[in-house]
């Protein structure tokens, strides 16, 4: 069990740092939305409009309503990920990816912001990069600060209160659908 705990945290630590690398974008391919393979032999679309839907600008799984075409690849820099704020205006997420077993995004959390009460119905991760608060899992409470990293169970009961300063993690569900809830949120440029 050790060893997968090392495995995970060591992932969402790799993904948190490719997620947040700086990326040089020229003007000439400053459009919103994935970015184009740079190798000229390759032969797939940047995008495919079957497997990424205007609603959420990230791929959605094949065989899904919204698409019955193999899943192409996406590489989306932070910039150009699209964005969604939380009808409360307290919570925001970066849409990153989207497959057919696990969702990533990036989740911010205003200053003193909290999350009820609620269950997912897969697992999910959060590695914790900026800001600290209360995490209660199952009625056990957890201080979560930067270095972080949360595994909560399908199931579990999960709600969160943010401390004095902004939140920012990656969120993983093993199992996209609980990010179904963020289609509700307000798409923002930013």
């Amino acid at each position: 069990m050790r060893k997968v705990s090392s495995v995970i945290a060591f992932g969402l630590g790799c993904l948190a740092t490719m997620a947040f690398q700086q990326t040089q974008v020229t003007a000439s391919s400053a459009t919103e939305g994935p970015i184009a393979p740079s190798s000229a032999a390759s032969a797939a679309p940047a995008s495919n409009p079957s497997s990424t839907p205007a609603s959420s600008g990230v791929p959605t799984p094949a065989g899904s309503a919204a698409s019955s075409a193999r899943l192409m690849p996406t590489v989306i820099p932070i910039d150009r990920a699209l964005y969604r704020r939380a009808p409360s205006g307290t919570a925001g997420i970066s849409l990153l990816a989207r497959g057919e077993n696990a969702f990533v995004g990036r989740l911010q959390m205003d200053a003193g912001a909290k999350m009820a009460e609620h269950r997912d119905p897969t697992e999910e991760y959060i590695y914790v990069l900026e800001g600290h608060g209360t995490l209660r899992i199952d009625d056990q409470v957890y201080a979560v600060k930067p270095g972080t990293t949360v595994f909560m169970p399908a199931n579990a009961k999960v709600s969160y209160d943010n401390g004095s300063e902004a939140f920012v993690g990656i969120q993983v569900f093993a199992g996209p659908a609980p990010a179904d809830k963020y289609e509700t949120w307000h798409s923002l440029r930013r």
